[in-house]
């Protein structure tokens, strides 16, 4: 028996923290959409019936990563990320149930209607988006089933690859001009930060809930124009614009997405450094 199953190991997350968990001397195996598929990796198709699955690895926790997380493309497909962010994750943790396993799985911030900051993970969900309906749906199959699953939700998640940000370094470098949204906000926190706290969390032993995200809500306006700084650049080239007049929906601009983090603090040590310390360790 492993120790880590890393269902959707091929994601930005499942990569980071497959990596994170060899580090730390654990043994792991992780599912995959790819057909060029690594030597610890099983093919898994969640859109798939269940009963075209393959037999899943033995393994004493399963941390469920796979997702459609795009909220425009849940919208526009709800039936088809149901089958993968609902129905999918049901049958997961009902297949580690019977191998008596825990599992570890990603949520959202999308739960919560973004009407406030710092939402408590005590707080009933509210989402808006499908996406979140769907999440929300999802935590609540894994958390009845077994007192001992743990979901964590997650605000933005940065990568030093993260494809918004590097392309606004390049632009502002060349000394073009951006164009940052002033009314759509996040609460970023570093993809390294969440795959050290799942391996705290893995071992501890730790079930319910945990909110990893970044300390405050800031737009992506503010965020382009510290980071304009960072570079020493020009302001001039960063020339915001609002996402309602782009037609971007309610559902993807909530006013907050921050997240109550002090259950984390307390019992893994984790502390969630400001968007600056971000920015100069994965961008400058």
């Amino acid at each position: 028996m492993i120790d880590v199953l890393v269902i959707g190991g091929d994601s930005m997350i499942g990569k980071a923290l497959c990596q994170e968990l060899v580090i730390n001397a654990l043994t792991v195996a992780a599912t995959s959409r790819r057909k060029d598929l690594g030597s610890s990796d099983v093919f898994l198709d969640l859109a798939k019936p269940a009963k075209d699955w393959p037999i899943l690895p033995k393994a004493k926790v399963w941390v469920i990563v796979a997702a459609i997380a795009r909220l425009a493309e849940c919208q526009k497909s709800p039936e088809i990320s149901h089958l993968i962010n609902v129905a999918a994750v049901k049958t997961l943790v009902e297949l580690a149930e019977i191998q008596d396993a825990r599992v570890i799985f990603l949520s959202s911030d999308q739960v919560y209607d973004g009407r406030q900051a710092h939402r408590s993970a005590k707080d009933k969900p509210c989402p808006h988006s499908v996406y979140g309906k769907q999440k929300a749906n999802a935590e609540e199959r894994v958390l009845s089933l077994s007192e001992d699953n743990l979901v964590i939700r997650l605000t933005k998640v940065l990568s030093p690859s993260d494809a918004l940000f590097t392309s606004w370094r390049d632009a502002l470098l060349r000394g073009e001009t951006i164009t940052p949204f002033t009314d759509k906000t996040f609460a970023p926190v570093s993809v390294q930060t969440v795959v050290t706290g799942i391996c705290f969390a893995i071992s501890k032993k730790v079930a319910g809930i945990l909110q990893f995200s970044g300390p405050d809500d800031i737009t992506y306006a503010s965020a382009a124009q510290r980071y304009a700084s960072l570079l020493g650049v020009t302001l001039n080239n960063v020339a915001p614009v609002s996402a309602v007049t782009l037609g971007m929906p309610i559902e993807e601009r909530p006013a907050f997405t921050s997240l109550d983090t002090k259950r984390v603090t307390k019992t893994l040590g984790i502390e969630f450094p400001p968007l600056i310390t971000l920015l100069e360790k994965m961008y400058v």
